[in-house]
């Protein structure tokens, strides 16, 4: 079973605060009412996150680099992960919990689709465990990637029925 276990370095950030965008010239609804409605919607990333994302993906990618398998993991997978935070110097925010640094989730997106886009997951929806958490130290994050054996009625439905005889 493949297991690897790497090192991040740099600030984490978190991936998606998506924000939808008019596309085209508004009109007016039919039935002559005078709200304004686009047809069309763009789901856009935040630019100003995007600057901020982009170097911590790239940091995530190089470190899987260096532990990819020769050919991307297919079954389900288990990530583990931890945030490294700097601890803030205002001693009134210097303690548990850690806040304000934003939702693990968003953390964990930006980890499963730089494992995807490196090449060490087919897709980032094998993921079926995360255990994530953050603390205080160095800023970076330690992953954990390990396959999963299949379920046992996984297996039983994946053999090819057998021919019964006549």
């Amino acid at each position: 079973m493949f297991t690897c276990t790497f090192t991040a370095s740099g600030t984490p950030r978190p991936k998606g605060n998506l924000s939808a965008v008019p596309i085209g010239k508004p009109h007016i609804v039919a039935g002559g009412r005078r709200a304004w409605e686009f047809r069309h919607l763009a789901v856009k990333e935040d630019p100003k996150r995007d600057k901020l994302l982009k170097p911590w993906m790239r940091a995530v990618q190089a470190a899987a680099l260096q532990h990819r398998p020769s050919t991307p993991l297919t079954g389900p997978v288990e990530v583990r992960v931890v945030f490294y935070f700097e601890r803030p110097k205002k001693p009134a925010c210097a303690g548990w919990p850690l806040g304000r640094e934003g939702d693990v989730d968003k953390y964990q997106r930006a980890i499963g689709d730089s494992l995807e886009q490196v090449g060490m997951l087919k897709n980032d929806k094998q993921i079926v465990r995360w255990v994530a958490e953050k603390r205080f130290g160095t800023p970076g994050a330690t992953v954990t990637v390990r396959a999963l054996e299949p379920e046992p009625e996984q297996l039983q439905l994946a053999a090819p029925a057998a021919e019964k005889p006549y």
